[in-house]
């Protein structure tokens, strides 16, 4: 069964959500690069909703 273009972009968003939880959950007072790249990682699982409709 081939993937389709959605489905691709589906499984890499489901994907990175345990890396987002990471992040957020790593986050402290002292560290603001944890929270940086969660909000990368929302971004790009925002911008992979908007291609994949």
């Amino acid at each position: 069964m081939a993937l389709t273009f959605a489905n691709k972009v589906t499984i890499g968003r489901i994907l990175i959500v345990p890396f987002f939880i990471a992040m957020v959950m790593y986050t402290t007072p002292g560290h603001d690069y944890f929270r940086f790249c969660a909000i990368g990682l929302f971004m790009v699982a925002v911008i992979s909703d908007v291609i994949d409709g």
